[in-house]
């Protein structure tokens, strides 16, 4: 494989009921004055209350944002942020799904700062040190235009992208489907062996119930061309692929998801 150096969060923590325990991990870190960022489905169901408690009881302050929609604009992350900076917030918290950490995110890069969106945007470009590549590229036009999850999104374009890379990947795929799937070590040949990946990842999505084509998705056949067009200006995160992507690959690639 390709070394590269990746720097990601200080820890992860996977348990029944750690949100209740986010003051005794995470207190510290965000002070005194805490800005939680969620969606109103879940406060409505109440499953960030643990969450809040657990901070209040341990003597934060704790605001509240439950406007977040699901692929939120630009108007929902300002009032975020100027919600963030009345409340004078010294940490901020994620709570949910991809939608609300994604703001989350972005209100505690700006919050502190007198820059606009426009202006931070190069924050952001430091997404490009992490190999997501062309199945990103390609998903931003599904979730963007037809507000298709941004999970979903990848998963329906992922095993044609793969196939794609293939001829310039076949060797890393090999290696990752073994992880994957240990039962694949018996396959000989890395060539193979990637192509039962492929096959397998396809399945997955699949036997758990998911939308496997672009049609599943309502997504119309006439609107393939301007999406593969719209893909084109994340050349950014393109440059990580390990197969030069054009246009009419980006198309070709849809066609074969739809």
């Amino acid at each position: 494989m390709t070394p590269f150096t990746f720097n990601t969060i200080k820890s992860l923590i996977f348990e029944a009921g750690a949100a209740a325990r986010l003051a005794e991990v995470a207190g510290q870190t965000l002070g005194t004055s805490v800005f939680l960022v969620t969606d109103p489905g879940l406060r409505q169901l109440a499953l960030a209350d643990p969450t809040i408690a657990s901070l209040k009881e341990a003597g934060h302050s704790v605001a509240v944002f439950d406007k977040v929609e699901a692929d939120p604009s630009c108007e929902t992350l300002m009032d975020a942020v100027v919600s963030g900076r009345e409340a004078d917030a010294t940490g901020v918290v994620g709570f949910g799904g991809g939608s609300s950490p994604d703001v989350a995110k972005l209100v505690a890069i700006l919050q502190g700062s007198s820059e606009d969106l426009d202006e931070a945007w190069g924050v952001g470009q430091a997404f490009a040190n992490s190999p997501v590549a062309a199945v990103h590229v390609l998903a931003y036009p599904i979730g963007g235009t037809f507000h298709v999850p941004h999970g979903l999104s990848n998963a329906l374009v992922l095993p044609h992208v793969l196939r794609f890379n293939a001829p310039h990947a076949h060797g890393h795929n090999s290696e990752i489907a073994v992880n994957a799937f240990p039962q694949m070590a018996q396959i000989e040949g890395s060539q193979a062996r990637c192509a039962a990946f492929i096959d397998a990842l396809a399945d997955l999505s699949a036997h758990l119930g998911m939308q496997t084509w672009l049609r599943d998705v309502d997504i119309s056949q006439d609107a393939l061309a301007k999406m593969a067009s719209n893909a084109m200006v994340q050349q950014w995160l393109l440059v990580n692929n390990p197969r030069v992507v054009t246009e009419n690959d980006a198309l070709n690639i849809y066609k074969a998801a739809w």
